[in-house]
């Protein structure tokens, strides 16, 4: 009995020890790198931060739902066992699907004043932030002012990706509004969105000291209103690199606001006593932002108005505000002195058609209706639903004796206005205008002459119904859905090849252009034709060698054929441009599906990684301990001449210990781990570093890999210590690789 309970005894202190070891293990050195099926059930779906719990934030109704509740994840890869030399494991089956395009969300919000008013006389900026964690990204949206909304749609109107958002507001005497939302991928809405205050007349009365209405005064009422704008704070924008570079010479081994504000409103003043400004009555009516601090002042001035400066403040906001009372001296003669004075806004007497905007209800007039209140002429252009589209103006210039003059560069053209859904700009009767449709980049269609021959002008410029023309081009599916722009551009040979005859998106709805442009087109006796693809998104580039490359776009060589052959063979999309030979391709989103920017990721063949996981081991004992080496520059300027060659005299272990510390020399057994780390500073392969963008695509045409090989790619997303990688991916190469959708953990506080 009693070496029985030795025996279990013994075996206790023994398990304790091993979940001693094993807490402190993982306490500080964060344990092994997931698989995608580990992250999978680990990463347990919880709601996207809402943002902070302040009161002028509304929380999200509700949560977005979690992309991996319908989404199959690629197979997982059992993580190698370092004794295991030539250790073999299957790869994964790479998915595709929705995940790998962009969010595609688009939410509106129809802004209103405190009292649900629509605004007027004031500009507003608008900005939008996509949070990660405690990370963020700015974010595109606009504010369009004829439709009273803020249009948030993404960069390149891609849409948004699912996750948390802040938008904020600054309407200048309106106030400023920081909102909290959350959006679901593919998300189509509309909300209604208050500014804090709220534009209202008031009417002041001026009588004089017997309490008669003043008919006159001799310089008009002031209001200012001080404008609160939005606190300065801090977002972080992104996370520090975690990732070592190589070691080399002279290294160690280790979104703002547009627009402007609001202004205060004053009439312009008389000079002495030749001016009066009539009153309606005793009466003047004036526009405050309630709830706001404003002061309205008047002014009594000249030996003719013996009088003071009257100054009333206040935020009036209540009922009792409607109406405040000045009380001047007036002149004894009255009516002589009002006849000798010049009379400034006779027909606006106390500027009462401030009424009229109070009575206003509803949206303004469509912009081709001959009601709608404007100055000459007026081109009205109708595009339909063709997102990312827009028309731009420019008048034809002729000198004096009426010949026309040559044609400028289209590339300053005058934008045009747009509300309801129909784009507008004044123009003059009788004038000759170039019509240009395009991108809000650089894609430009051919330019349309148009002659204003009426009050109102209008264009139907809607591609016709069902018409879809993206061409299939043969790209692999991650690349694919990266390039959201694709563009065809046509080219005479004798033309400099700087500027395209003609270009045509074919990632949008079908532009229809004029007839007398293809004509030219299709006479020519040789066209060139060249291609090209790509996204906005911004390019994340780290500099050293076989690190990331994130194009903004792809160009492929040209095409040459006569011109009509050209061009029908374009329009029945029977050219294709010859795909990518080789590259490395995937897209890593969170749980939700939202693109993950920052992820950082190496690369190495999989029968280097078991010498990899026994560096990673000694690493994060010599982390725990306080002997993982940093590696010096010194090392690097002893090899300055070839800083990735290793000599004899390198790996000799006294020279070694100098750079790793004579602990990491004494724990690396092996001659070759130790020469590897001496050439890389890392467990992992330093100079294979790679990285996603901002929506998580890694684009890399020039990346070759061997077909059949097997490789193996660690990932971190929250993760932010490299050695704790958020997951390890075991796949075979192929002549062009594309992994499909990686799912990895989301980034948390």
């Amino acid at each position: 009995m009693h070496q029985r309970r030795t025996g279990l005894l013994a075996l206790l202190v023994i398990a304790t020890l091993a979940v001693a070891a094993w807490w402190l293990w993982n306490l500080d050195a964060g344990g092994g790198p997931r698989t995608n099926e580990e992250i999978a059930a680990e990463s347990a779906p919880t709601a996207p931060r809402r943002g902070d719990s302040r009161p002028d934030i509304p929380a999200a109704s509700e949560p977005a739902k979690p992309a991996t509740e319908t989404t199959p994840q690629p197979e997982a890869s059992p993580e190698a066992k370092p004794e295991a030399a030539a250790y073999d494991e299957p790869g994964i089956t790479p998915v595709y699907g929705d995940l790998l395009k962009r969010g595609g969300a688009v939410i509106t919000f129809d802004l209103r004043d405190a009292q649900g008013q629509w605004l007027i006389d004031e500009s507003v900026s608008v900005r939008l932030i996509r949070r990660l964690g405690r990370f963020s990204i700015n974010e595109s949206c606009h504010w369009v002012f004829d439709d009273g909304v803020i249009l948030c749609d993404g960069e390149s109107r891609a849409g948004l990706e699912p996750g948390t958002y802040e938008l904020e507001v600054e309407a200048g005497r309106y106030g400023w509004k920081r909102h909290t939302f959350t959006v679901q991928r593919g998300e189509k809405a509309m909300h209604e969105l208050r500014l804090p205050y709220w534009r209202r007349i008031i009417t002041c009365h001026f009588n004089d000291l017997q309490g008669n209405p003043l008919p006159f005064l001799t310089s008009p009422p002031n209001v200012e209103t001080k404008k609160i704008g939005a606190p300065d704070d801090f977002y972080a924008q992104g996370p520090e690199q975690i990732l070592r570079k190589p070691p080399t010479p002279g290294m160690g081994g280790g979104g703002g606001r547009g627009g402007k504000g609001g202004f205060a409103y004053r009439r312009a003043r008389g000079s002495g006593g030749l001016m009066v400004y009539p009153t309606d009555g005793g009466k003047w009516y004036m526009a405050v932002f309630a709830g706001a601090p404003n002061t309205i002042s008047a002014e009594g001035p000249a030996s003719q108005w013996p009088g003071e400066n009257l100054l009333v403040d206040g935020t009036f906001d209540s009922a009792a505000d409607a109406k405040v009372e000045f009380r001047l001296a007036a002149p004894a003669d009255l009516d002589a002195e009002y006849a000798k004075h010049f009379r400034m806004n006779a027909d606006d007497p106390g500027q009462r058609s401030l009424l009229a905007w109070a009575e206003r209800k509803g949206a303004l007039a469509a912009a081709d209706d001959p009601a709608d209140e404007f100055s000459g002429a007026r081109i009205v252009v109708d595009l339909g639903e063709s997102q990312g589209l827009e028309p731009r103006l420019l008048e034809v210039e002729k000198d004096d004796k009426g010949a026309e003059l040559p044609r400028r560069s289209f590339g300053g053209m005058a934008r045009m206005n747009r509300r309801g859904g129909l784009w507008y700009a004044q123009a003059a009767q009788g004038r000759e205008y170039w019509l240009v449709i395009g991108s809000e980049r650089d894609f430009e269609a051919e330019p349309e002459r148009i002659k204003v021959n009426s009050r109102v002008t209008r264009l139907d410029r809607k591609p016709p119904a069902g018409v879809d023309n993206v061409l299939p081009w043969n790209l692999v599916p991650t690349l694919d859905a990266w390039a959201i722009h694709r563009e065809a551009a046509l080219f005479t040979p004798t033309m400099d090849l700087s500027v395209p005859l003609l270009r045509v998106d074919y990632a949008k709805p079908a532009l229809l252009v004029p007839p007398a442009a293809r004509a030219p087109a299709t006479a020519e006796p040789e066209l060139a034709l060249k291609w090209r693809f790509g996204a906005h998104a911004d390019a994340n580039i780290y500099g050293s060698r076989r690190s990331t490359w994130q194009p903004q776009w792809i160009e492929f060589d040209e095409i040459k054929l006569p011109g009509e052959t050209l061009l029908q063979q374009l329009d029945a999309g029977t050219l294709q441009p010859r795909p990518p030979s080789r590259g490395l391709y995937f897209r890593a989103v969170d749980p939700w599906g939202a693109g993950l920017p920052w992820v950082e990721a190496t690369l190495h063949a999989l029968e280097d990684d078991a010498r990899a996981q026994r560096l990673r081991d000694l690493e994060r004992r010599g982390n725990i301990d306080g002997w993982r080496p940093n590696l010096s520059t010194a090392f690097a300027n002893d090899r300055a001449d070839d800083p990735t060659g290793l000599t004899a005299k390198d790996l000799q272990r006294d020279r070694a210990r100098r750079y790793v510390g004579a602990d990491f020399e004494r724990e690396c057994k092996d001659d070759a781990d130790l020469a590897f780390y001496l050439r890389t500073g890392a467990w992992y392969d330093s100079y294979s570093r790679l990285s996603t963008g901002k929506y998580g695509y890694h684009i890399d045409l020039r990346f070759s890999l061997t077909p059949g090989k097997k490789y193996v790619l660690y990932l971190w997303s929250n993760s932010r210590h490299d050695l704790r990688p958020d997951a390890r991916i075991v796949f075979q190469a192929t002549e062009v690789t594309d992994l499909g959708v990686i799912t990895l953990p989301a980034y948390t506080e």
